[in-house]
């Protein structure tokens, strides 16, 4: 009986697997691969797994034999995948939840003990009896409270944002009456932190206040109900407010206080219950009500019977129907603006909802009244549409590169049109599943699909290759279906491993840290179902369809002479000629190989120090090392050839080292623009603020290049950002505008003003202080803990070498100088008056605060705020403040400043605290260098004592940066342990996977090159692309050494080189084939991106992978094979000498 080779290996499995043979046999079904170095010959799995590769054979024959159904179900996934592509959501970045939440009051005015005091704390009491609450931290500053809540994984967010909230709306009564409501907003990293969804502008030919009067009105209820639309906010703008200003001449003649006129006011603007009754009806309450309704009946109210005469407010005060000072400005080059923000509901499709934001926006403008108009400042739908259109061109460019390589390679349309219909059936199948896992279209997914392109080609290209070079080479008498059988079922090994490597590469995203992993998990997820679906068409799809054709065709495996595999096709004879010709000449020399491989490389000579510390207590050898090396290191001629020596040693890793820029490792793109800050000291008026801001307004509009100027505006501090122009970013515009600006800064007086440059136009820099040595001291009780720091300062300046020493300053390096008045009164002096705080604060109060947010008459049906101020108010200034008279209830008067003292001191500017603990920082300098400074603290540290519930300790220095490279650190680590051990777990050997890791440093070096010519910034998309990378890479290493374990257990050589060589051009095509069409897949990502655009993420993602990709290619293919001589020398010496050695 005749049994075909295709029959013999069926038999021989199946046989195997029914008796229960113990030896491992070599044979195609369990795909027995021998790693190097191993004394065995290994299969895959275990026998006892032989299961799984009869299950995958019954499948792939099932295929073959019933194509159509095959066909009918890769037709059904098509169809389903179409309808997920139009039903997707879009976004600019996927809806997520961040379990955190941040709760920001503002108390203009108010020094940061006291927003700490009085906003902070009791916010924070509130927040902590929230269920899911994990961690609070709080910041007080000046006039701001900001308090961060993490909560627990897990948890609804929404849910626990509206428990929040709910708690907080019984706090209003408990707050300052100065304080604006608490606000609750949702936290984004600062490094995926992009535009809102959309807002607009409201400018027209009227005053703030009846622009936001309209803005509110008619504006806001209008786009609130758009579908989609989640909430809108009105931003800027004066609201009406009624100012009691009263005149203390006449307060004093009537022996009337401030406070009297408050209560008045808030007697006649309430309601309150009297009880209730019972008649016939039933039970009927009682009501005591009492109303405004006009301005007249706030003049008429009475205040005081004196002498028979009843005094009413407005025979002590003025009564005036005004706007409310404003808390902040806001304008766009020069022009006051109301902003509205818009806020898109999660998951709602980002396009559709704005053209329905167009629409109402269009039929708002022909109700508004004359002049109106909106003018829209930030629309996300613009960036979707923008790289949406951007990847159709360019994966429509990238398809027709790839169908033109596979058809170069191919030398057939057909076979051509095969691969490229299964890329099509794989993009089609990843938005199904994404549809499915209900994931979203955003800039991540994008991502992940634009680098999945051109990968998800590679693995039909294997199987389709292999299935030809089979057929092509079997007997007359071989069955087709066996053919393609065995042929795809060689390559599943390799295949599957490649696939595993590239998962493993993207598994490491779930270490980012929390906000980040959510983010960039879609990522991973996406290219993830991208190759597992390559792999089910190129497992069953592309071998039902070439058995088909095959078959309709007539040809039999002996026929298939002058395919693209065989010897005839120019593409093939003469490269593979070729490349046998220079490995042969490589692996003739193998060191010579492995020396340049290195060199090419590179070694970090450059990082060697110019001098060693001799330690007078280390050992004789290790002191004249280290003179010998001080000696050779310091000498002219060295100082002289060392800079050769680092171009001529350093390799590909010098040139990237010293002269490619490295952004940060995770931080979207952002435009070149300079930002001005304004800082003038606390209770300086807004006016005085503006008039500054206005200054600098004026220095750079109409400027050319300027594209727009914006400035917020608040009582002591303003905020101005210049933008430029496209084509104006990358010029001498922006170094010109900010040389202008300093300029002008410079001539402004009682102002510190700082001009700084950000974006790619600039080179990035910030202030940094001098004081690089602190300690942070931690406690419960704040005034203790002043107390204490205090101590410790006046201890540190007991020491010769210790300068500067602070504890005003915060954990940031960004806190500025802040100076507080306060006044400390005297309780004895308050009771020989008949006084008490509340009458001094009362007092005192119309005077000086003017934020008056709850404080509020209802006039009608509609809510007004109210203020009670002096009549000198406007004029009245801080040195003014001792000289305030004081009255008690009997009339008589005192100097404020005779009630207590008076003292103006630096304070802390923010006064931090997490979960309910405070910290407070001890700045300052120590002159020596760095090794005796670090003495110093430790043994500060361990002398000083702690009182009990306190602790200190040093604080790290750029301590964010540090946590950055080390979450990148751990992520690459991870990433090439879990590749090493997919591909140990695979090939049972642990040994094997350290060649196919030969790979990735010839893969750096194309990195390397290619960021170093094309002179590009190495930012976070390259981290993901030298990550996704690392992946790929491996394919090649793969399919080459796979092949070179099945020859070499075939014993069909006579010599390792020889094997080699032949290992190498068998595999030359498919690497070939798969890296040119990855290449071009990623090719129009390069050259149709514009690399200066820091949101454009896709020229450095496919500059890394492009990249290293061709270096591990055309080195790998040579270097690889290479180095496993060598090994196996290596090994093959090593076992001859422990023959020798005696037993």
């Amino acid at each position: 009986m005749s049994v075909s080779p295709y029959e013999e290996i069926h038999l021989g499995l199946s046989n195997a697997a029914i008796c229960g043979m113990r030896r491992h046999l070599f044979c195609a079904k369990s795909i027995i691969r021998k790693p190097l170095f191993c004394k065995h010959p290994p299969c895959f799995f275990p026998l006892k797994s032989v299961d799984f590769w009869l299950m995958l054979e019954r499948l792939i024959h099932k295929s073959l034999h019933r194509p159509v159904a095959t066909l009918v179900i890769f037709f059904a996934i098509v169809t389903a995948g179409a309808y997920a592509a139009l039903n997707l959501p879009l976004e600019i970045l996927p809806s997520v939840e961040f379990p955190r939440l941040f709760v920001q009051t503002a108390w203009p005015g108010a020094s940061p003990v006291a927003v700490e005091a009085y906003v902070t704390s009791v916010i924070e009491g509130e927040i902590s009896g929230v269920k899911g609450v994990s961690k609070i931290r709080s910041e007080s500053r000046q006039g701001f409270s900001r308090i961060e809540v993490e909560l627990q994984r897990d948890v609804d967010v929404n849910y626990l944002r509206f428990a929040i909230q709910e708690r907080l709306s019984f706090l209003q009564d408990r707050l300052p009456p100065q304080a604006l409501p608490p606000r609750i907003i949702k936290y984004v990293p600062e490094e995926i932190k992009t535009t809102r969804f959309m807002s607009y502008h409201v400018v027209g030919p009227y005053n703030d206040a009846r622009l936001r009067q309209i803005a509110l009105r008619q504006i806001r209820p209008t786009l609130t109900g758009v579908a989609g639309v989640a909430g809108v906010e009105v931003i800027g703008g004066r609201d009406r407010q009624i100012r009691i200003v009263f005149d203390e001449d006449r307060l004093k003649a009537f022996r009337l206080l401030p406070g009297d006129l408050r209560r008045a006011l808030a007697e006649a603007n309430l309601t309150l219950s009297a009880g209730s009754f019972i008649d016939a009806s039933g039970r009927v309450a009682v009501a005591v009500r009492q109303t405004l309704h006009t301005l007249h009946d706030i003049e008429t109210l009475p205040l005081r019977l004196v002498d028979h005469r009843l005094i009413r407010l407005r025979d002590v005060a003025a009564v005036v129907d005004t706007l409310s000072p404003p808390y902040s400005l806001q304008r766009i080059n020069g022009q006051s603006t109301i902003l509205i923000e818009i806020e898109k509901e999660p998951g709602a499709n980002t396009i559709a909802v704005a053209d329905r934001v167009y629409q109402a926006v269009a039929a708002l403008e022909r109700r508004l009244p004359e002049g109106i108009r909106l003018l829209k400042e930030d629309d996300q739908s613009l960036v979707i549409r923008e790289n949406l259109r951007d990847l159709f061109f360019r994966a429509l460019f990238g398809f027709l590169v790839i169908f033109l390589v596979l058809t170069l390679f191919l030398r057939r349309l057909r076979y051509a049109a095969i691969v490229q219909a299964s890329i099509v059936i794989s993009v089609l199948f990843t938005l199904l599943l994404m549809f499915l896992f209900r994931f979203s279209l955003n800039i991540i997914t994008l991502a992940g699909l634009a680098l999945g392109f051109g990968i998800l080609v590679d693995n039909a290209i294997v199987v389709l290759e292999n299935i030809h070079r089979r057929v092509t080479a079997a007997e007359p008498s071989a069955s087709l279906d066996a053919g393609i059988v065995s042929a795809t079922r060689e390559v599943v090994l390799p295949l599957i491993a490649s696939t595993l490597t590239t998962l493993a590469a993207l598994l490491p995203f779930l270490y980012l840290t929390d906000e980040l992993r959510i983010y960039y998990l879609p990522f991973a997820i996406t290219v993830s179902l991208a190759l597992l679906a390559s792999l089910c068409v190129a497992f069953f799809l592309i071998p039902a369809v070439a058995y088909r054709w095959y078959r309709r065709r007539g040809i039999a495996p002996s026929s298939a002479v002058g395919s693209p595999s065989t010897a005839t096709s120019p593409g093939g004879t003469r490269l593979e000629r070729l490349y046998r010709a220079v490995l042969g000449k490589a692996l003739a020399r193998p060191w010579l190989v492995a020396l340049i491989t290195v060199w090419c490389f590179g070694l970090p000579v450059w990082l060697l120090p110019d001098a060693l510390e001799v330690d007078p207590e280390a050992s004789f050898l290790r002191r004249q090392v280290s003179h010998l090396y001080n000696t050779v290191m310091g000498s002219p001629v060295m100082s002289e050839v060392r800079p050769y020596l680092n171009h001529l040693l350093g390799g590909s890793l010098y040139l990237f080292y010293r002269y490619v820029d490295r952004g940060e490792l995770w931080r979207w793109g952002e435009d070149t623009r300079v930002v001005v800050s304004i800082d003038l000291p606390s209770g300086t008026d807004i006016r005085e603020t503006d008039r500054i801001a206005a200054l600098m307004e004026r220095t750079v509009l109409g400027e050319e290049g300027v594209a727009q100027v914006r400035t917020r505006v608040t009582a002591n501090f303003a905020h101005m950002e210049v933008r430029f122009t496209r084509a104006a970013q990358f010029s001498v515009i922006p170094f010109l505008i900010k040389e202008r600006l300093i300029t002008r800064a410079a001539r402004t007086g009682n102002a510190a003003i700082s001009v700084v440059g950000y974006g790619p136009g600039f080179s990035s820099g910030h202030g940094g202080m001098t004081m690089n040595n602190r300690l942070v001291l931690s406690g419960y009780n704040y005034r203790d803990m002043e107390r204490y720091a205090e101590g410790l300062k006046r201890r540190l300046e007991q020491f010769r070498r210790v300068r500067n020493v602070r504890t005003d300053l915060t954990r940031h390096f960004w806190g500025k100088t802040t100076f507080e008045t306060t006044l400390q009164l005297h309780r004895e002096r308050l009771g020989w008056y008949g006084l008490t705080v509340g009458d001094v604060v009362w007092q005192t109060r119309p005077y000086l605060s003017q934020y008056l947010y709850r404080q509020r008459l209802r006039l009608g049906w509609e809510e007004v705020p109210y203020a009670v101020v002096s009549r000198r108010y406007d004029d009245f200034h801080l040195y003014q403040l001792g000289q305030l008279p004081i009255r008690n209830p009997n009339g008589e008067e005192v100097r404020l400043g005779n009630l207590g003292q008076f003292t103006y001191r630096r304070v802390q500017p923010v006064i931090e605290r997490e979960n309910q603990q405070y910290y407070k920082v001890i700045a300052f300098d120590y002159l020596a260098p760095y090794r005796f400074t670090k003495q110093f603290i430790e043994s500060f540290l361990q002398t000083t004592e702690v009182p009990p519930g306190y602790a200190l300790k040093k604080q790290t220095l750029w301590w964010w940066q540090s946590q950055k490279a080390r979450n990148i650190t751990t992520v690459l680590i991870i990433a090439l342990l879990l590749m090493y051990m997919v591909l140990a777990g695979l090939y049972e050997s642990f040994t094997y996977p350290v060649l196919i890791f030969l790979i990735i440093p010839l893969s750096l070096i194309g990195v390397f090159l290619a960021y170093y010519l094309t002179d590009t910034l190495f930012n976070q998309a390259a981290y993901i692309g030298v990550i996704f990378l690392m992946g790929i890479v491996l394919n090649n290493g793969i399919i080459l050494l796979d092949r070179v374990n099945q020859l070499k257990w075939r014993g069909e050589f006579g010599s390792f080189r020889e094997l080699l060589v032949t290992a190498g051009s068998e595999r030359l095509r498919p690497i070939l084939m798969t890296t040119v069409t990855t290449i071009a897949g990623l090719l129009p990502l390069l050259l149709l991106a514009d690399k200066y655009d820091p949101d454009d993420i896709w020229y450095t993602l496919s500059l890394s992978t492009i990249g290293g990709l061709t270096a591990a290619t055309l080195l790998g293919l040579i270097v690889l094979p290479t180095l496993v001589l060598l090994l196996e020398r290596i090994r093959a010496r090593f076992h001859r000498t422990a023959s020798s050695a005696p037993v």
